[in-house]
């Protein structure tokens, strides 16, 4: 009687138990969990996209009432040489205020940041978390 092992020779065939032999196995490994954070990333980008598109746009009298930078840096360089390419990206995003007093944060554009100023007033025109625009109040 053959006893059955449960090494991975046994989950591929023509491989042998050593340490290059479950090498395979971790590199799948690796590649699949890449493959579900982008699925999922893509899924729950979509989900949003949708949504935003079934909402209506909405023209509301609202508040600026702070804003925020994220800058993210990514490097790619040849180790410790110092050589390689380095790249900062920087998300803006303003939070208004509702005549209601709900708060809502909108990713905007980095020219519109510059624009924009904390107490400014006017009509916040978005859809869903879609930020379409601020009208300050007094301009046209």
């Amino acid at each position: 009687m053959k006893m059955l092992s449960l090494s991975p020779a046994v989950f591929i065939p023509g491989a042998t138990f050593n340490q290059f032999s479950a090498m395979p196995w971790f590199i799948q490994l690796v590649f699949l969990i890449v493959i579900g954070v982008l699925v999922f990333r893509a899924v729950r980008w979509l989900a949003e996209w949708l949504s935003n598109n079934r909402q209506p746009v909405e023209t509301t009298i609202a508040k600026v009432v702070s804003k925020r930078e994220h800058q993210t840096r990514q490097s790619r360089g040849a180790g410790n040489q110092g050589i390689g390419l380095s790249r900062t990206r920087t998300r803006y995003f303003v939070t208004f205020e509702m005549e209601t007093g709900e708060r809502t944060e909108f990713k905007v554009s980095g020219n519109e940041y510059g624009m924009l100023t904390e107490g400014d007033s006017g009509q916040l025109t978005h859809q869903g978390t879609r930020y379409h625009g601020f009208q300050r109040a007094g301009t046209t």
